[in-house]
């Protein structure tokens, strides 16, 4: 019996001193945490590669050899990605593999029926309805190129971005107030817009 009771009150003992570790632990790793983001620099710098739309082009009938020329188009030099997450869906036939293994990119594709699984593309293509496409009419293919270059090119240099710190893809500097008074320029016909700062 006092074999048991000495037995338990070490592994008593042994419990308490581990939980008194983990918090000291917990509480060191928040300190570096803390002095880290205090050293890292507030604002990325992205690469062409880092921003989410490299390319874009615009079809009625898409087809495995039309994607894979869009695949070259996308990155024309040396500068590719890793790896190309996309569905299953059947453009992305023979002719799209072997232009994916020749520029040497990993091919990654979702489960069937699984939008989740491509978050970033998804929410870009809701951004670009909500914000773009419910807005405007489109006539034709030409119309449809010509209202998503305005927008990507919106999206680019003036959408604030909250994983940014609320600033765009291409940075743009603070406009103080002595600069002169703000302007709002419109963008896609007024269905976009930025303010900016101009002098008199």
């Amino acid at each position: 019996m006092v074999a048991f009771l000495v037995a338990l009150l070490a592994a008593l003992r042994s419990t308490v001193r581990s939980r008194t570790t983990l918090i000291v632990e917990v509480f060191a790793l928040r300190h570096q945490l803390a002095v880290l983001r205090r050293q890292a620099p507030t604002r990325l710098h992205l690469r062409r590669l880092d921003r989410r739309v490299l390319h874009f082009n615009v079809t009625e009938h898409p087809t495995a050899a039309w994607t894979a020329q869009q695949l070259r188009e996308a990155w024309p030099g040396n500068d590719t990605a890793r790896f190309l997450l996309h569905d299953r869906d059947r453009i992305y036939g023979e002719t799209f593999r072997a232009t994916v293994n020749g520029l040497g990119i990993a091919e990654l594709a979702t489960a069937s029926r699984s939008p989740w699984q491509n978050p970033f593309v998804e929410r870009l293509i809701g951004t670009l309805r909500r914000e773009c496409l419910d807005h405007v009419v489109i006539w034709n293919e030409r119309g449809l190129r010509r209202h998503l270059r305005e927008y990507i090119a919106h999206y680019h240099r003036f959408r604030p971005h909250l994983s940014l710190d609320k600033d765009a893809p291409v940075h743009r500097p603070v406009q103080l107030p002595g600069t002169g008074p703000v302007v709002e320029i419109a963008h896609l016909g007024g269905v976009q817009h930025h303010d900016e700062r101009r002098a008199a």
